[in-house]
């Protein structure tokens, strides 16, 4: 049996928001085994079939627990104590206790699930919203929106040769430099994007002329690279993972 559920905290990552009552399955397009509130903050990285992988800690109370199981029906509470969802099914977890007078009588768990992308909101997903972007036929409009998207969620920017790539973190604006990168949008320098390349993510872009898989990560080329191109985006894309 598992949990699912998701609430940043105790990471410092700028994240996914939920939409009201965003149910949590441990397999994709599963049951339902948890239920998250509105507006929750939630580390999503977007796969096909339109649901998201889930990768997060929550709080419980104690007595909500037995035997190294968290109980149906328990409570799920983020860093602040704050009710962000409760559980469908018991859940077997690796219980953290908590120390301090603050999380008194509560543990923490991880958990790995799912959670449909209709149930975040689309604005928060970082691969959404360059999508989106990049299917902006006005240029002034595409570029706009996307340097709000570097700006807001904290990407980094990175020039090598002919190439100037944007790259967030799975930390997003927090992120440190132990966080590996999540997404990188590749341009030529001063010029159009031609490229986007996502650790463990799925992005559904127009016009790629090539897809690659390398290091985990799938490659949208909107242009065909050279093999100098493609050789500096994998040294560029390598930087920012850690060792």
């Amino acid at each position: 049996m598992f949990l699912a559920g998701a609430l940043v905290f105790g990471m410092g990552v700028q994240a996914q928001l939920t939409l009201t009552r965003a149910e949590l399955s441990a397999e994709a397009g599963g049951e339902p085994v948890a239920v998250l509130s509105d507006s929750v903050r939630v580390l999503a990285i977007p796969q096909q079939d339109r649901f998201c992988r889930v990768t997060q800690s929550f709080l419980v109370k104690v007595t909500d627990t037995e035997d190294g199981s968290v109980r149906a029906g328990a409570g799920l509470f983020n860093e602040q104590k704050d009710s962000v969802g409760k559980l469908f099914v018991d859940y077997k977890a690796n219980l953290e206790p908590l120390k301090g007078k603050k999380y008194k009588n509560y543990a923490r768990f991880e958990f790995k699930g799912y959670v449909h992308r209709g149930r975040l909101i689309s604005g928060t997903i970082p691969e959404e919203e360059i999508a989106e972007a990049l299917a902006e036929k006005n240029k002034g409009k595409q570029e706009a929106r996307l340097g709000d998207l570097y700006a807001k969620e904290g990407f980094v920017l990175k020039e090598t040769g002919e190439l100037s790539l944007r790259v967030q973190r799975m930390g997003g604006p927090e992120a440190t430099e132990e966080d590996p990168m999540r997404i990188m949008v590749v341009s030529r320098a001063g010029g159009a994007v031609i490229g986007v390349v996502c650790n463990g993510g799925h992005l559904e872009l127009p016009k790629v002329k090539e897809t690659r898989t390398e290091h985990g990560w799938t490659m949208y080329y909107l242009q065909k690279p050279s093999a100098a191109i493609h050789e500096a985006v994998v040294e560029a894309g390598l930087s920012f993972m850690p060792l």
